[in-house]
Parts: C-alpha cells; sequence; structure tokens
C-alpha cells in the first residue's frame, strides 16, 4: 500500500514558512527520497502545455523539485510530448535540469507494447525516453478532461509517454463502440440541434461523428432521435478510461515500482 502525503493549498497567514513553496518544499523532505534517488537518473514526467492553456505547474515548483532530486543524489531531467515553450518560464536555467522530448524531436523515438484484445486497440507507441531514465516522478496538475472528468497522474502517464498515431487511437476508443445506425437514420439533424455542446456533424456523405472530447454526455441527442439510430451509452467513455488505465499500467511496468507521484492542485482548468 502506497503513502499519500498531503499538503493544503491554503496560505493562512503572511509569513515566509506559510507559503506554497516553503510547504511544497517541507512536503518533498517528508517523503525521505535519498536512498530511492541515489546515483539514478530521474525523470520528471510534466505536462507543459502546448501552447494553448495556462494553468500548468508553476516553474519555480519544478525548480524546487529538481534541487530536492539533486540533493538527494539524483540526475533529474524534464519530459513530455509536447516542446518545451520557453515563454512559460520552462528553461533549463530556471528549472535547473534539461528537457528531452518523450518521442524525440520527430516523435519517431518509441518502443512498441502489444495490447490484449478487448481495449479497441493494436498497440501502444511509447515514448524512447522511458529507458534513459531510473526513476520515475509524475509532476502533474489536476484539470478538466472531456473524456474522464478529471485528469491527474493518470492523464499525465497514460497520454504523456505515447506517439501522435497512439495518443489518437486512445481517444478514438470512445467510438469503438456502435453509436449510429445509419439504416434507421432521417438525416432530420435533430440530434445536431440540440447538442448543447456543438460536438455533432452529420450529412449524408460522411456519416455521423460525435467529438467526444467536447460532448458533456447529457443523452440529449438520444432521446430526442425520433427513430432510435442514436444507441449511445456509458460503455463508450467506459472504452477510454480502459484504454487510459492499460497505457498508464504499461508505463508503470517498466519502472516497477520506482516511482513517485505528485499532483498539484492549483488554478484548475474546468
Amino acid at each position: 500500500m502506497s503513502t499519500v502525503y498531503f499538503a493544503d493549498a491554503k496560505v493562512r497567514k503572511l509569513d515566509r514558512d506559510a507559503s506554497l513553496p516553503a510547504k511544497f518544499r517541507r512536503l518533498l523532505e517528508s517523503l525521505d527520497m535519498g536512498h530511492q534517488l541515489k546515483d539514478k537518473s530521474v525523470m520528471i514526467k510534466m505536462h507543459v502545455g502546448s501552447g494553448i492553456g495556462y494553468t500548468t505547474i508553476h516553474p519555480l515548483f519544478v525548480r524546487l523539485l529538481a534541487d530536492y532530486v539533486k540533493e538527494c543524489g539524483g540526475r533529474p531531467f524534464i519530459t513530455d510530448v509536447c516542446g518545451l515553450d520557453a515563454k512559460r518560464g520552462y528553461t533549463q536555467e530556471v528549472t535547473g535540469c534539461p528537457f528531452y522530448p518523450a518521442t524525440g524531436v520527430k516523435d519517431s523515438s518509441f518502443i512498441v507494447r502489444e495490447v490484449p484484445e478487448g481495449y479497441g486497440l493494436k498497440e501502444l507507441q511509447i515514448g524512447r525516453v522511458v529507458q534513459d531514465a531510473d526513476f520515475l516522478i509524475t509532476f502533474s496538475h489536476a484539470k478538466g478532461h472531456g473524456n474522464c472528468a478529471y485528469g491527474g497522474a493518470n492523464n499525465n502517464l497514460a497520454m504523456g509517454f505515447l506517439t501522435g498515431k497512439s495518443r489518437t487511437d486512445v481517444h478514438m476508443t470512445v467510438s469503438a463502440r456502435p453509436y449510429w445506425q445509419r439504416e434507421k437514420c432521417r438525416f432530420c439533424r435533430l440530434c445536431v440541434k440540440n447538442c448543447r455542446c456543438n460536438a455533432i456533424t452529420l450529412d449524408k456523405k460522411n456519416g455521423m461523428y460525435i467529438e467526444f472530447h467536447t460532448c458533456y454526455y447529457c443523452m440529449r441527442c438520444v432521446a430526442v432521435c425520433p427513430t432510435g439510430a442514436l444507441t449511445l451509452d456509458e460503455g463508450n467513455y467506459i472504452s477510454f478510461q480502459r484504454a487510459l488505465a492499460l497505457s498508464a499500467k504499461s508505463i508503470l511496468d517498466l519502472f516497477r515500482g520506482e516511482t513517485c507521484h505528485i499532483n498539484v492542485i492549483l488554478n484548475v482548468t474546468p
């Protein structure tokens, strides 16, 4: 059974020792990981953003984590499938450690893991960077997610090591279960007109497509369909969540318990 530590994000008084950086530093020290990190290559897995969001982890906290790893005798580096964005402050001068793309500069450096039947996937292409680390620290910012409510360490693991192709394949598992029957559809477009999140496209040439990352799962489209052509159910979302769990497990299996997971719940994107 893993030990879980918690630090309150509320600042209760105007004092240096009560600040969030000071709390984070004390939290790291309480982990007492010196014996685990000494003389090891330590990968800090983050989601550094893709130029859209702005609620990623502040680089000051990344520096505190990198410094702690060094003090324990480890050699830290940061990785993600997104390219490093200096505008966010994630430079080596600020974070105190280098950044290496998880799947290489051209998204072509990966190892392949076959997937058992029943997941809607044939294989996972996992960034070869996992072979360069002895210890894994996931440093994740919690945020809203269209297909699984909220994302944190699990999403950071499951999607943040995969090539673009495999990330697309995992997202497409939500549509692995058939949800539209062309032969029953009148193309009345009531489903499109009643979708409050504009997630549905429908025409006779291309058929129906639902952008599940946008879908609220209100089921209004199913309710208004006069012919029962739509049979969307929770199984579509469960397929995606199962694929996420499988991908995360595939990463964790490579490290055989040499892991630590830190979730930061600040400035949560809904």
